[in-house]
């Protein structure tokens, strides 16, 4: 598999892929993680009640969106955490073998 750049093609909304960022430390590192495209996904649908200071509000059709971005996949807790790193890079996920 490839690394695909974030300019050339974003993944579809809720697949989880590789992904590869730096941080503030200048570190690349990798983690499995989502990406959510600009109101796609409603904030009642993803977020827990207390994040209303993070959803993003749509007068017009008066709901609210979860903040378009990366958010990493964790699977013990079922909570994604937004990252405010820069994205670069990401890969769709090997099969598992079973």
């Amino acid at each position: 598999m490839e690394w695909i750049s974030i300019n050339d093609k974003k993944p579809q909304t809720r697949q989880k892929v590789l992904v590869c960022f730096t941080n503030e430390y200048k570190q690349t590192l990798l983690t499995i993680a989502e990406y959510i495209g600009e109101k796609e996904v409603l904030a009642e649908d993803d977020l827990s009640p207390d994040c209303d200071d993070f959803c993003e509000y749509d007068e017009e059709k008066d709901c609210y969106w979860t903040p378009a971005g990366w958010y990493e996949w964790q699977y013990v807790a079922d909570i994604n955490y937004f990252l405010d790193e820069q994205v670069n890079y990401w890969m769709p996920l090997p099969a598992a073998k079973v």
